[in-house]
């Protein structure tokens, strides 16, 4: 062995603390039976049948031309098939604690072709490894999710940010996916930049592959804890993980460690008011719509729902879709209709809605509860996002509503949306005529520094 790989396998070695340095050498012992060197065929019997035969000879082609400093991206492997404990250890620096410039080298010599095909096959394969090596993971563990549907939606997310880029809302999805642009290590790595998300599900699914003990084998919050607020055998989600996961990964990082359930049609029954009064002060949320054609979408509000004479909110929330397209929808700062709710008001719109304007929204639940809308025409001004919905009004009979970061102290109070706290008690309808008339509301100034005073 040259001189630079011992360099290599020195400096890959010091990527790992010392119990990780014997978990390595166990590893590699297990693959090569005690021997100095371990060979193709060793490589396979160890990783199959969870690996495919193509990701083996992709994987064991990387390992071998670390030590012959060949281009990792030629079809042909080298010469001798033999993998040293240096290069293996080497490898595995890499994929677990490597720099995105020297993971965007990996994901190249994981490709036949640096194509967008080859590139969709090592993303299909890596999702169904994260999956099984999610399985025993105490996060996963704490939700009841559906069966995976979303993987080919997730895909197609990653694909197009790293495909269109910033032409992305003018280009033809399908049409810029079949194209035959070659990528360079540079447009890999400034896509992992972008899409950190690629790289967690990257480390799960070799963590499963190539078990660390005492790595973490999850980041940090790239799945949230459930509390389903109910047994466990009788809540269940409309999702899957892979878009629990994808939302979550979208959210503040401070809001990523637990999802709780505040309102689910099935559980709490189809109906506005009971709605509104589970998610009344409880701060942010997630909340997932499926219509009755199958299109699953929803949006975040970054502060607790709470009636109102007008659109509130800022400019954390936004909107997203799952299925048939995967995609967040940030605001655009045309304006400022974030999100707003209300019931039982004469001459104020009632329902729940995201973006856009009163009768013209990003996303909106009438308050009669089963239907809604999702009007673009042909996009929300708010959130920049298409019609989500698979038709303009929209019928469903799913929705979810889900709190998210730990519960916090203050969201213990008083959720009656008919009993708001404060000196000056009025409904939402008074309010806004108090507000047309140019009266002063000293409570609500009473109450916004008792806010700032406290933050959730």
């Amino acid at each position: 062995m040259g001189s630079n790989g011992s360099r290599a396998g020195d400096s890959d070695r010091s990527l790992f603390n010392g119990r990780e340095n014997e978990e390595v050498d166990i590893l590699f012992k297990n693959i090569s039976r005690n021997e100095e060197t371990f060979g193709l065929t060793q490589f396979k019997e160890f990783l199959q049948p969870k690996v495919s035969d193509y990701l083996c000879v992709r994987l064991h082609h990387y390992m071998r031309s670390i030590a012959t400093g060949e281009n990792q991206s030629k079809k042909s492997p080298p010469k001798s098939d033999r993998i040293s404990r240096i290069c293996f250890a080497h490898s595995l620096g890499t994929i677990f604690k490597g720099t995105n410039d020297q993971k965007a080298k990996f994901l190249i010599s994981l490709m036949v072709e640096a194509k967008v095909d080859p590139l969709r096959n090592v993303l299909n394969e890596t999702l169904r490894l994260a999956d099984l090596g999610l399985m025993s993971v105490e996060e996963y563990l704490s939700w009841n999710f559906q069966p995976k549907f979303t993987d080919d939606q997730l895909v197609n997310h990653f694909l197009f940010d790293l495909v269109v880029r910033d032409g992305r809302q003018q280009c033809d999805v399908r049409e810029k996916l079949s194209s035959d642009a070659v990528f360079t290590p540079e447009d890999i790595e400034k896509w992992l930049t972008r899409m950190p998300l690629v790289v967690h599900l990257m480390e799960l699914a070799f963590h499963y592959c190539f078990p660390i003990r005492g790595s973490p084998s999850v980041s940090p919050h790239l799945l949230p804890h459930c509390d389903p607020g109910v047994a466990r055998s009788a809540a269940f989600t409309t999702l899957d993980f892979l878009s629990v996961m994808f939302i979550n990964s979208t959210l503040p990082h401070t809001l990523r460690s637990e999802w709780r359930l505040l309102y689910c049609c099935s559980l709490h029954g189809a109906s506005f008011a009971t709605m509104l009064k589970k998610i009344v002060n409880e701060g942010p949320t997630v909340l997932v719509v499926k219509d009755r054609d199958g299109h699953i979408f929803g949006g975040f509000a970054s502060e607790s729902w709470m009636p109102n004479a007008h659109f509130y909110g800022s400019s954390h929330c936004f909107l997203f879709s799952l299925k048939p397209i995967m995609d967040v929808y940030y605001p655009t700062g045309y304006n400022s209709n974030f999100i707003y709710v209300n019931q039982n008001q004469q001459t104020l719109p009632n329902g729940l809605g995201m973006g856009g304007q009163w009768g013209y929204a990003g996303l909106w639940i009438n308050d009669t509860f089963g239907s809604g809308h999702s009007k673009a025409g042909p996009k929300c001004t708010t959130y920049n996002s298409p019609q989500l919905s698979s038709t303009a009004e929209f019928s469903f009979d799913v929705m979810e509503v889900w709190a998210v970061g730990q519960k916090q102290s203050g969201q213990e109070e008083e959720k009656d949306p008919k009993k708001k706290s404060g000196l000056l008690k009025m409904d939402v309808e008074t309010k806004a005529v108090l507000e047309m008339a140019g009266k002063e509301q000293h409570s609500d100034g009473f109450q916004e520094r008792q806010a700032l005073d406290n933050p959730i």
